[in-house]
């Protein structure tokens, strides 16, 4: 594995508000849940280093849909499973979110890399 990079980019977030919705992402990383040498980033509205946990807010029309997400690790020749949560939060409401967590899986053969997410391919996230 050279610098692999395991890529989230099949999130649909869905704004079922009568209103438009300001969303941003929040990520969680708990001490000892990442590949170590990996490093992770995401993308909402523009790309965020891995040190920043916090995006800026990015607005989604009523009964809109935003493809925008992406959550990005990289392996770094490292194997093993990270495992990172997602919080989609309503930027003046704090009570209005969804979360997802992510298992990063990392395999040195290169046969098995991928997402786990239970099967889902396709992740539709619904903000009322």
């Amino acid at each position: 594995m050279d610098e692999a990079e395991l890529v989230l980019e099949s999130v649909r977030i869905i704004n079922f508000n009568p209103v438009s919705t300001d969303v941003k992402v929040m990520k969680f990383v708990d001490e000892g849940d990442t590949i170590p040498g990996s490093s992770n980033n995401f993308f909402w509205g523009t790309e965020y280093a891995s040190d920043i946990y916090e995006s800026d807010a990015v607005t989604i029309d009523s009964a809109q849909t935003e493809y925008g997400f992406i959550a990005r690790l990289i392996t770094n020749e490292t194997s093993g499973v990270s495992t990172i949560s997602y919080k989609f939060v309503d930027a003046n409401n704090a009570d209005d979110f969804v979360m997802i967590t992510v298992g990063f899986n990392a395999e040195t053969s290169g046969i098995n890399e991928g997402i786990d997410l239970a099967g889902i391919s396709m992740l539709i996230l619904i903000l009322q």
